[in-house]
C-alpha cells in the first residue's frame, strides 16, 4: 500500500521540473511513511514518485520507483523500465515461481517486481494474471510510453489529468491539484453527483479537468495520446445449483479469499463491529489458524448505535485481542480538523474508517481486513427488495414509456414527504432500474442538487448527468442489476475509495476479502434467486463459523451518532450557509454532505 504519481510530456515540451514532481509525493507523503523515492528520465520528458508502506520485503531491496534494466541494453546504465506500486498481488508467489521456471532473476521478495518482470514478458496481459487490488503505472524508457492499470473492483484509486502537453496521474486528486498546473476550479458535473449521491460518482471527480482512471482497465500513454482499454467486465451466470452445492462453492471461495488476504511480511488485525461480514471474516481467519488477530472496533454511549459489547464478544469467542475506542460528541469534534485534511474526495461516510485506522496505527498495526462487500454481492441492502417493487410499480402504470407523470404529481401532492417525493421524481423523471436504484440512495432529490450546484457554481451547464459511467446490462435480471449498481456505483465511489483514503490517513492498509475477483467469480456462478436471498442467508449459511447469537440478529448499518451530536457538542460548527440551510433542516445525512463538501473546496478550491 502506497502513494504513486508521475509527470509525462512529449513532444519536445519542456522536461519535468523536479520542482513539481517534489509537490507531487509531498501531497502523498502520508501514504507511505516508511520510504520514499523520485525517478526522472534521463531526457526529462517523464517523472515518478512513490511514497511506501512497507508490507511485503520490508528491506531497501523494495525501495520505489524500481527499475529493470531492459533485454539488450549495454552495460549498468542501459535503458530501462520503472514501476511505481500501490497494493498488493497475492498471487505474487506463484506468478514469482512460473516466472524463475522461465529464467527471471529477481532481486527483491516483492509482488512490485513480479509484476515489472510479468509485464516486461507479457505486456498489457499481464493485468489478467494478477489477483489482488493494484494501481500501477510502468514507464519504458526506450519507446517512451507509459502503462497505468487498476483492478477490476477499483479497490485502489488512480487519478489523471491529461491536457494534450503534460499528463499527471496519481492515487489522490489533491496530488495532481498540488502540482499546481491543474486550476483549483470546482467540476458543476463533480458536484451535482456528489450532492445526489454523497460521492463523486467516477469517472468525474470535483476538481475541473481531473478524472478517475477505470476500475478493470488499462490504458497506454504515448505521444499520440492515451489508449484505454476494458481487460475485464462484471458477469453472472444463470446455471441451475442446489442451495446445498452453493453453499459448499461459496464457503470455499470464502475461505480461501481470506487465507490469501494474509499475504504478508507485518501482522494483520481486523476491524470488527457486530454485523455478520467483519465476524465472518475473523472466524474463518481463525479457523485457518491465526489466532490471538488484534481486533479494533468503534463504541459510543448512545445505545442505539453501539456495537462494542457484541464486537467484544465475538473477538473473546474467536480468540482475537480486542481494542476498543469510545467516542463522545466532544472526542470526536475535537479530531474534525484532521479528519477533514484526510479527505481527497468528499463523502457523507469515512469518519469510522478514519478513527477505527487510527486505533489501529496506535497499536503499531498497519495492515487490517475489513468485511466491506457482504451486503453488495449478497443482497444485504434494502434496494434489493425496493427496486424489484419500484419496478414492479412502475409496470402496473404502463412501462417506463408511459412516463406517467400524472401520477407522479398526485402522488407529491397527496404525501408531500420525502420518501412521495423521491417516488415521485422516479415516476416522473426516470423510471428507470438506475432511476430506482439512484432514488433510494440519493441524498438531494434532482432538483435539490441542481440548485446548490448553480449557487456553488454559477457558470454550470444547463444539463447535468444523474450518473456517469457503465450502462446496466439490460439482459440480466432485475436483482443482478441491482447488485452491479451497488458494486459499481456505491460501492465503488464510497466506500471502496473511503476505505483507502482513510486508512492510508493513518499509514494502515485496509484489505478486503469479500471484494476479490476470485471470489466473485466463484459467486458470480450461483443463481441470484441463491446468492441474493433476503437476510443475505447464503452468506451466513457458508461463514459456518458464526456463533449463534449473531444468526438471528437483524441487520444494523453502522453508523454515528451524528444526529445527536449535531444537536448537542456539534451545533455551533455545523451550522450551515444560509444558501443550503432550508435544504438540511431536520436531516443529519444532508447537513454532514453539505459540511464535508464545504470544508474540502475551502482547502483545495480558488
Amino acid at each position: 500500500m502506497c502513494g504513486i504519481g508521475g509527470i509525462v510530456r512529449f513532444a519536445g515540451t519542456a522536461p519535468v521540473e523536479e520542482q513539481r514532481l517534489g509537490l507531487l509525493l509531498g501531497a502523498l507523503r502520508h501514504r507511505g511513511p516508511d520510504d520514499e523515492g523520485v525517478y526522472r528520465a534521463p531526457d526529462g520528458c517523464a517523472g515518478l514518485v512513490h511514497a511506501r508502506l512497507s508490507i511485503l520485503d520490508l528491506s531497501a531491496a523494495g525501495h520505489q520507483p524500481m527499475g529493470m534494466r531492459l533485454p539488450g541494453a549495454a552495460g549498468s546504465g542501459g535503458s530501462r523500465m520503472w514501476i511505481v506500486f500501490n497494493g498488493e498481488i497475492y498471487n505474487f508467489r506463484q506468478l514469482r515461481a512460473e516466472l524463475e521456471r522461465d529464467g527471471a532473476m529477481f532481486d527483491s521478495h516483492t509482488d512490485t517486481e513480479v509484476i515489472l518482470r510479468l509485464y516486461a514478458r507479457e505486456g498489457a496481459a499481464c493485468v489478467r494474471k494478477l489477483s489482488g487490488m493494484f494501481a500501477f503505472a510502468i514507464w519504458n524508457e526506450v519507446d517512451q510510453s507509459l502503462f497505468l492499470a487498476r483492478d477490476f473492483f477499483g479497490i485502489k484509486p488512480l487519478y489523471f489529468r491529461d491536457d494534450g502537453g503534460e499528463f499527471i496521474f496519481s492515487s489522490e486528486v489533491r496530488g495532481i491539484l498540488a502540482t499546481q498546473r491543474a486550476p483549483r476550479q470546482l467540476n458543476p458535473q463533480g458536484v451535482y453527483s456528489y450532492l445526489r449521491t454523497g460521492s463523486v460518482s467516477e469517472p468525474e471527480t470535483l476538481a475541473l479537468g481531473v478524472r478517475a482512471f477505470p476500475p478493470g482497465h488499462h490504458a497506454m500513454v504515448t505521444a499520440r495520446g492515451i489508449e484505454m482499454q476494458a481487460y475485464r467486465e462484471m458477469s453472472f451466470g444463470a446455471e441451475e445449483m442446489s442451495a446445498e452445492a452453493a453453499r459448499e462453492q461459496t464457503a470455499r471461495a470464502l475461505r480461501e479469499s481470506v487465507s490469501r488476504h494474509f499475504v504478508s511480511d507485518v501482522p494483520v488485525g481486523v476491524l470488527l463491529s457486530g454485523g455478520i461480514d467483519s465476524n465472518g471474516v475473523l472466524g474463518l481467519a481463525a479457523e485457518a489458524g491465526h489466532r490471538g488477530l488484534s481486533t479494533f472496533s468503534i463504541g459510543f454511549k448512545q445505545k442505539d448505535n453501539d456495537e462494542s459489547a457484541l464486537a467484544r464478544r465475538s473477538a473473546r469467542h474467536f480468540g482475537a485481542a480486542h481494542n476498543l475506542l469510545m467516542l463522545d460528541g466532544a472526542s470526536a469534534r475535537a479530531h474534525l480538523g484532521e479528519f477533514f485534511s484526510s479527505v481527497d474526495q468528499p463523502s457523507i461516510d469515512g469518519l469510522n474508517t478514519w478513527f477505527a485506522c487510527r486505533l489501529a496505527a496506535s497499536h503499531g498495526i498497519k495492515v487490517v481486513l475489513s468485511g466491506l462487500g457482504g451486503d453488495e454481492f449478497f443482497g444485504g441492502y434494502p434496494s434489493f427488495f425496493r427496486v424489484p417493487r419500484m419496478m414492479q410499480w412502475l409496470s402496473a402504470l404502463g412501462g417506463p414509456q408511459s412516463r406517467p407523470t400524472r401520477f407522479a404529481a398526485g402522488l407529491a401532492g397527496m404525501l408531500p414527504d420525502a420518501r412521495a417525493r423521491r417516488l415521485s421524481e422516479f415516476f416522473g423523471h426516470n423510471p428507470t432500474i438506475a432511476g430506482a436504484f439512484g432514488v433510494i440512495r440519493s441524498v438531494f432529490l434532482a432538483s435539490e442538487a441542481s440548485a446548490i450546484t448553480s449557487s456553488m457554481v454559477p457558470d454550470r451547464p444547463a444539463a447535468l448527468a444523474d450518473y456517469a459511467g457503465e450502462d446496466v446490462p439490460s439482459s440480466w435480471a432485475v436483482p443482478d442489476q441491482v447488485c452491479y449498481l451497488e458494486v459499481r456505483r456505491y460501492m465503488l465511489n464510497q466506500l471502496l475509495r473511503d476505505s483507502d483514503t482513510m486508512s492510508m490517513a493513518s499509514g494502515v492498509e485496509l484489505r478486503v476479502p469479500l471484494v476479490d475477483e476470485r471470489l466473485l467469480s466463484e459467486v458470480s456462478d450461483v443463481p441470484w434467486t441463491l446468492r441474493l436471498a433476503p437476510g443475505k442467508k447464503l452468506l451466513r449459511e457458508s461463514f459456518g463459523v458464526l456463533p449463534e447469537y449473531l444468526w438471528n440478529r437483524p441487520k444494523r448499518g453502522f453508523v454515528f451518532p451524528y444526529r445527536e451530536w449535531f444537536s448537542s457538542e456539534w451545533k455551533e460548527f455545523v451550522s450551515p450557509d444560509e444558501d443550503v440551510a432550508d435544504y438540511c433542516r431536520g436531516n443529519w445525512y444532508r447537513l454532514w454532505a453539505i459540511i464535508v463538501l464545504r470544508e474540502w473546496t475551502r482547502r483545495w478550491i480558488n
